[in-house]
């Protein structure tokens, strides 16, 4: 086994994401959620450190002071990770042990690339080049494609829950066997989805297609099927949807359809690329999905009974929310049921408790915070 790395994050995806890119490097990787776990697992000798600057239990900066204080961790290289580039660009600065940063998003090729020139350069007291610069100055902190990677080693969810957490621009393609599946993004929302197979992109719509002439419907087909131009567009320019509120109403409804037959396929590959500018096409049509409640609704779609039965082997401890839990309840699409029961998390009830409040089994209350759970809304 290679050389051994700790990687400290809040995010569950980020930890994951370089737990499988360094992992396939030969890397002995193991992770931490926070500063608390990771000081514990210095026990396991770590030769780098990769930290999040900004932990729930305490910020970078802290966690690095504790390693100069500690004459058995003082010399372990610290690779600072943030989206907040000009806070830690002072840090990286001020610390020893800090031998270089990466600014989030960070591609696989960048992590590999500075975490070899790290490791490399152990114990050389002198500063990186690498990765210190702006990412306006280093065309290859924004490498095309962005990453790409089997669905079945990180998952839909967590990929989608990443690029929202950063914010991304760009496009998030779904490779199946018979659909390729394309999600246009712009600052972390949802602009546009389209796939290649019209056929299954219109499947289960209500529209009435036998209202459009026949050569129409195949100009549509053959755009969607070439061109990556839905087939409703098509159908408003010439005419036949009249109606710019349709429009809006059929492509976000194919797009739901769309993603979460995607998401329920553990074959695909999954591949990101980031632009600055979005197509016309996309431009003139946004639908502004919004991710939170997409992601909502494809975990009660793909119910996972393991999330469930787990939350119900921890009936007896709290359900912990997430720090942003009140934002993201506000703008959910919460059915009657899940507004009853996330009402009642408060850091201190426990499922058994809430489940006793609201007259309800322990099962069916599992069952309903188990999207949540998913999405990391609450934790246990």
């Amino acid at each position: 086994m290679g050389s051994r790395i700790l990687a400290i994050d809040d995010s569950l995806t980020v930890r994951k994401m370089m737990e499988i890119v360094l992992g396939a490097e030969g890397y002995d990787v193991c992770t931490a959620k926070d500063g608390a776990e990771g000081y514990e697992l210095l026990s396991t000798n770590p030769d780098l450190i990769l930290l999040d600057y900004m932990l729930p239990d305490m910020r970078g900066s802290v966690f690095c002071e504790k390693l100069i204080r500690n004459p058995d961790t003082s010399s372990i290289p610290v690779l600072l990770v943030s989206g907040k580039g000009n806070e830690i660009k002072e840090v990286y600065q001020n610390f020893s042990n800090i031998v270089d940063y990466l600014s989030k998003p960070v591609a696989p090729n960048v992590l590999k690339a500075v975490v070899a020139q790290s490791l490399k350069q152990r114990g050389v007291s002198e500063k990186s080049e690498v990765s210190s610069k702006d990412e306006s100055e280093s065309p290859e902190k924004l490498p095309t494609p962005y990453f790409q990677i089997p669905a079945k080693l990180l998952g839909l969810l967590h990929i989608v829950s990443f690029l929202t957490e950063e914010r991304s621009k760009g496009k998030l393609t779904i490779t199946m066997d018979d659909e390729e599946v394309v999600v246009f993004y712009d600052s972390g929302e949802i602009d546009l989805i389209v796939s290649n197979n019209p056929e299954k992109y219109c499947k289960g719509a209500s529209f009435d297609f036998a209202a459009a002439p026949r050569e129409v419907i195949s100009k549509a087909i053959a755009k969607q099927k070439n061109q990556l131009i839905p087939f409703y567009i098509t159908l408003h320019k010439e005419g036949i949807i009249k109606d710019q509120d349709e429009l809006k109403r059929c492509l976000r409804d194919a797009g739901r359809r769309t993603f979460l037959r995607a998401s329920s396929d553990k074959r695909a590959t999954i591949r990101f690329e980031s632009f600055d500018v979005l197509p016309d096409m996309v431009r003139d049509n946004v639908v502004s999905e919004s991710i939170i409640n997409l992601l909502l609704l494809d975990c009660r779609t793909n119910h996972d009974s393991d999330t469930a039965r787990a939350i119900k082997r921890n009936s007896r401890f709290p359900v912990k929310r997430h720090e942003h839990f009140d934002y993201y309840v506000d703008i959910l699409d919460l059915k009657d049921e899940e507004q009853k029961v996330v009402e009642l998390v408060d850091d201190f009830r426990s499922v058994k408790e809430i489940s006793n409040s609201l007259n309800q089994s322990e099962e069916n209350v599992s069952r309903i915070l188990s999207p949540f759970k998913q999405l990391g809304i609450v934790r246990f």
